[in-house]
């Protein structure tokens, strides 16, 4: 038997119909260099039963049942202790791979000196039928990012925004186990983001360009906190790093977005800011009573009119039409059906 070189690794919980689609664009590709890993938080919808079938046709498929109750961040942590391939790839459990890109991320392996390999995506509708973004980072070439101050900020500012999605992620096993994680960023959903950038780089970044991933949009588990994670949390998170410039981080994302008017009309648009994110998370951030007028103003706007405005500027007046942008907006979150992680 040929040593494991890639560990794909997937964590789920009661997303049994979306498991299945992902599973049957994974499957086919492994090889007896690249094993499959699903970590089941003791789903209670049919997951058991759509994971042990296929694992019972896949021997490279290993299906582990744990009632932990952990979150998104502890149980990507658990994963290095789980895999047993020089490296792991994080993946989703609702978005699809495309033929060929197992195989991609296995010459990169072989061929680059890398400890973090980082693969595009193109993101599509949630049901799949139309493609909104074809790459997530726009770029002609693959990319060798060298472990120098200038190379490691260049990444940073080409790769950073993207690397919030966490199945664009292949780091190196004995990196990702060989360093103190810290539970400090455990609830962020991005315990891995601040891990893999805080920590000692020891080698060069590689990207692959073409977007061997299909992301679901709007799928995500953690809807409920859509406002939370993009106005404070992630932003918080990039601009925590001392050691990239400012430039670097204004590119991936504004260190207080939500002072941005028309980011929070956009944000209301499509329902991610309500009335309780104003009095929980930006009442208390304004300093001025202009500043908290327009934040509660914006809060308790109705969402049909806005949206309707919005939907009209992003398709017709902005000069470089967001297709994500809008589609969110033609998809507007209504609270009744969002759904907490």
């Amino acid at each position: 038997m040929k040593d494991i070189k890639l560990s794909i690794c997937i964590s789920t919980f009661n997303r049994s119909r979306f498991l299945d689609e992902t599973l049957k664009t994974i499957i086919p590709q492994l090889t007896e260099e690249v094993e499959l890993v699903v970590l089941d938080d003791k789903s209670t919808d049919d997951t058991t039963a759509v994971a042990s079938a296929h694992a019972s046709q896949c021997p490279r498929m290993r299906y582990i049942q744990q009632d932990t109750g952990a979150g998104f961040d502890e149980k990507y942590h658990r994963f290095g202790g789980l895999a047993r391939g020089e490296y792991v790839w994080f993946f989703s459990d609702d978005d699809l791979l495309k033929p060929g890109a197992v195989d991609a991320v296995l010459t990169a392996i072989k061929c680059q000196a890398a400890w973090l390999i980082v693969v595009n995506a193109e993101t599509r509708t949630t049901d799949l039928s139309k493609v909104l973004q074809p790459q997530r980072v726009k770029s002609d070439c693959d990319v060798l990012y060298p472990n120098t101050p200038p190379g490691n900020d260049k990444a940073f500012k080409d790769l950073g925004d993207h690397l919030s999605y966490v199945g664009s992620v292949v780091v190196l096993r004995s990196h990702w186990n060989g360093h103190q994680h810290k539970e400090a960023y455990f609830g962020t959903l991005f315990e891995y983001y601040m891990y893999l950038l805080e920590s000692p780089m020891p080698g060069p970044i590689f990207f692959i360009s073409s977007p061997w991933i299909i992301i679901r949009l709007a799928n995500s588990s953690w809807t409920e906190r859509g406002f939370e994670i993009w106005m404070i949390t992630f932003p918080g998170l990039v601009w925590s790093f001392p050691q990239f410039s400012d430039d670097s981080k204004q590119h991936i994302i504004p260190r207080e977005p939500w002072r941005s008017i028309p980011r929070l009309l956009i944000a209301r648009a499509v329902g991610f800011y309500r009335m309780a994110d104003y009095q929980r998370l930006l009442k208390s951030r304004y300093r001025t009573p202009i500043g908290r007028v327009i934040g509660w103003s914006i809060a308790a706007a109705p969402i049909l009119p806005l949206n309707f405005a919005a939907r009209l500027c992003v398709r017709y007046l902005v000069r470089t039409r967001d297709g994500v942008t809008l589609y969110d907006l033609e998809h507007p979150k209504k609270p009744a059906t969002i759904r907490a992680r």
